[in-house]
C-alpha cells in the first residue's frame, strides 16, 4: 500500500547518503590538514639559567676594614646581604680624608 503518492521507490535517494557523508569526512579532513601540527615540546628539563651577576654597585654599612679589603653588609626585605670588596692602588675614597669607619653607610 502506498499512502503518500509523492513518495515513491525511485524519489527517496538512501543511497546517495552515503556520498554526503564521504564529502562531509573529506572536509573535516581537509580542515584537520589545514590547521597543521601541534608544536613539538620539549620533554627535558629547561635550562638552568645561570647564577645572576651581582650588581655593579652596592651599598651598605662598612662592618670590616683592613688594609686590603672592606666588608658590607646591607639588608633587602629582611634578607642580610655581606660582599666584601678588594682595596686596590686604583682604590679612590671620597672624600679623599681616608678609608671609611665602621658603621658608616657607603656605596661601593
Amino acid at each position: 500500500m502506498n499512502f503518500n503518492s509523492k513518495f515513491t521507490h525511485p524519489s527517496f535517494h538512501f543511497l546517495n547518503l552515503g556520498n554526503v557523508r564521504l564529502l562531509l569526512y573529506g572536509a573535516i579532513g581537509a580542515l584537520l590538514a589545514l590547521a597543521g601540527p601541534s608544536p613539538v615540546r620539549s620533554q627535558d628539563d629547561p635550562p638552568v639559567a645561570a647564577a645572576p651577576q651581582p650588581d655593579q654597585y652596592f651599598a651598605g654599612l662598612v662592618t670590616a676594614v683592613t688594609a686590603d679589603s672592606i666588608t658590607l653588609t646591607r639588608s633587602v626585605l629582611g634578607k642580610p646581604t655581606v660582599r666584601t670588596f678588594a682595596i686596590t692602588a686604583e682604590t679612590v675614597f671620597e672624600p679623599p680624608s681616608g678609608k671609611p669607619k665602621l658603621k658608616a653607610k657607603v656605596s661601593v
